[in-house]
């Protein structure tokens, strides 16, 4: 405190000098608490993810809740956020926010985080001579076929990955689409 006179306390006895009565001391302002976190990015294994790994809290912070941030200020992808646990059921972005309450002296705080859960590397092999198509329209239909299915898998499902299934599933059409695109040869008969 400064320029502080106790004589213009009220409470205050000039014969002894003692103040009573009750005295409220605010701090002009809240110690700050630190808390980081660092944009990061995983692939998708179809296992729960535990959003506190992403962030380091003050241990003079209040207790921590975590949203999941929508809206046009959120990411991409879809899922929902319980206490700590998302649950991805679309890969793409995901802004999380962490707030802490007021503890005693320390301040509030907050920070927002961006992960990023992708589909992963798995390679799949379209290409496979006894499987897809000899003529070249063919191969075009069969390409177009496999990222169609795999496009609806991936938006209107609810399995993050389609690539097999489009493979599996155009497999099956290949006999129809060879004999839709065989060329007929000129003066032979119809295939």
């Amino acid at each position: 405190m400064t320029n502080y006179n106790a004589a213009n306390c009220q409470g205050y006895d000039t014969s002894t000098g003692n103040i009573t009565g009750t005295i409220t001391v605010k701090n002009k302002a809240a110690t700050p608490v630190a808390i980081t976190g660092t944009d990061s990015s995983i692939a998708y294994t179809g296992a729960t993810v535990d959003v506190s790994q992403y962030f380091s809290i003050d241990n003079n912070a209040g207790a921590a809740t975590y949203t999941l941030v929508t809206g046009t200020n959120g990411g991409t992808g879809e899922g929902t956020l319980s206490d700590t646990t998302l649950t991805v059921t679309h890969t793409g972005t995901f802004k999380i926010k962490v707030s802490t309450a007021a503890n005693g002296i320390f301040a509030a705080g907050e920070k927002t985080v961006t992960l990023t859960v992708d589909n992963g590397t798995i390679l799949y092999t379209a290409t496979d001579y006894s499987t897809t198509p000899p003529t070249k329209w063919g191969k075009v239909i069969f390409g177009v076929g496999c990222g169609l299915i795999t496009f609806a898998i991936r938006r209107f499902g609810s399995y993050p990955e389609g690539v097999s299934f489009a493979i599996l599933f155009m497999n099956l059409l290949t006999p129809y689409i060879t004999k839709l695109t065989a060329r007929k040869i000129f003066g032979g008969a119809a295939a």
